[in-house]
């Protein structure tokens, strides 16, 4: 039988709507909808999600587990509904990881932190506080990794500040100093004196640097220009 273009044309679209219809109603008869298949589908491929840690065992003050426990029902709540936004995701994860650290508990801060980290790519808070849960972990390549993230995404925050990139970069030049990567090190606290002559933070680990290189001048250098911005101090 010959058609001509526009009764084809009809027929063509009529069989891929009654095509889309029979693929909705068997999503709908087994309980699956597009959006819920590919919101689970994004949460398990991007997500680790933050174990929970019993508090039953823990030593600590009633108004401290108080505190937590609150915290971790309301931030729950956000975190186990799919249908929250990401921002509100994000500021649950943070909040929570924030709580947990500020009560030294590091793993499932380190897990929250990740997590608010990977909603949130632009906020450098994420991967920094991450970073420094690490460093009390004594995971050291994990924590420079992390606060090579913050202090990438630094620039482009509006709510990072001068004294955050310092921070950011006096942490990674002890990290090397710690992982035994001396030459690093030296070139990223230089960068830091290059920016911040008086950072006295800097001024004493480039010192220590040139004492372990058995540099004695350039370590006493050091040691005297930062004894001389900070004179009460007495790590130095």
């Amino acid at each position: 039988m010959n058609l001509d273009k526009k009764s084809l044309n009809s027929q063509l679209k009529s069989r891929a709507v009654s095509f889309v219809l029979v693929i909705i109603m068997v999503g709908s008869l087994l309980g699956i909808g597009w959006k819920s298949w590919t919101s689970r589908t994004a949460k398990k491929a991007t997500f680790v999600e933050a174990k929970i840690p019993p508090l039953a065992d823990r030593d600590m003050e009633p108004q401290v587990r108080q505190h937590i426990e609150s915290v971790q029902e309301s931030c729950q709540r956000v975190i186990e509904n799919l249908q929250a936004a990401p921002t509100q995701r994000c500021r649950a994860y943070g909040e929570l990881g924030k709580v947990y650290a500020a009560y030294s508990m590091s793993i499932p801060a380190i897990a929250c932190l990740a997590n608010a980290g990977r909603l949130d790519t632009g906020d450098f808070r994420w991967p920094y506080l991450q970073a420094h849960m690490h460093k009390k972990e004594g995971e050291l390549g994990l924590a420079a990794a992390a606060m090579a993230e913050a202090l990438r995404r630094i620039p482009d925050d509006p709510g990072a500040t001068g004294a955050d990139e310092l921070a950011a970069r006096c942490f990674l030049g002890e990290m090397a100093q710690r992982l035994d990567q001396p030459a690093e090190a030296r070139l990223l606290f230089d960068d830091v004196l290059k920016m911040h002559p008086r950072c006295v933070f800097a001024l004493f680990h480039r010192g220590q640097l040139a004492a372990q290189q058995e540099q004695s001048q350039a370590a006493l250098d050091d040691f005297l220009h930062a004894l001389e911005l900070m004179p009460q101090s007495s790590a130095i």
